[in-house]
């Protein structure tokens, strides 16, 4: 079992010790994320991702209404932030949300800064999606770790994409390979040999 299970595990457990009485369901957090990068046509890395606050392992004896569980609304997103990221003008925040960028906390990314996004006054509730964070950089992806918080203290950890500047690459962070995009030349040789093939059945049946 990966160190970041035990941790999650653990956190479930004492936040259900801890939970007030009337919110007597126990959950683990398994946020549903959704992200892109793609190139553009000028040769920048378009990056773009979204999260729904879903969860996994419910345990609700009393059948509690989801929005009865305030203490698992997400009320933020941590992700390494290196100075030399080669972004393109502004990070385009979801609405509502906001950034800020704070001294990285020791034992937890290889970034001497975090970007901090907060969700709206109330956090993103059970159920809710974020709707779309996107920038532009002039670097490749790597995967790097980053972090949920809950409002009651609960994370959740993933590996999303962030430009592969040269501070990334010296941190460790592994490149990612982009989806395979078929180049125009390609496509024009597949459309031909579909029709070659389309023209030979045709034959066939004659």
């Amino acid at each position: 079992m990966r160190l970041s299970h035990l941790l999650l595990a653990a956190t479930v457990l004492l936040g259900a010790l801890q939970a007030p009485a009337q919110a007597s369901a126990i959950v683990a957090p398994t946020p549903t994320i959704s992200e892109s990068v793609t190139k553009n046509s000028d040769g920048l890395y378009v990056y773009q991702f979204s999260i729904i606050n879903s969860l996994g392992g419910l345990y609700n004896p009393n059948n509690l209404p989801l929005e009865a569980m305030p203490y698992m609304s997400l009320q933020s997103i941590e992700i390494p932030y290196f100075n030399d990221h080669g972004i393109q003008g502004e990070i385009m925040l979801a609405d509502g949300w906001s950034q800020s960028i704070i001294a990285t906390p020791p034992y937890t990314f290889a970034s001497p800064n975090e970007l901090v996004l907060t969700a709206p006054d109330g956090g993103l509730a059970v159920g809710q999606a974020s709707g779309v964070f996107s920038y532009t950089s002039i670097y490749a992806p790597v995967k790097a770790p980053y972090s949920g918080t809950y409002a009651f203290g609960w994370k959740f950890y993933g590996d999303p994409l962030i430009p592969g500047s040269p501070d990334a690459l010296a941190a460790g962070y592994p490149s990612a390979q982009l989806p395979a995009v078929p180049e125009p030349d390609s496509i024009a040789m597949l459309v031909l040999g579909l029709g070659l093939l389309a023209g030979v059945a045709r034959r066939q049946r004659a």
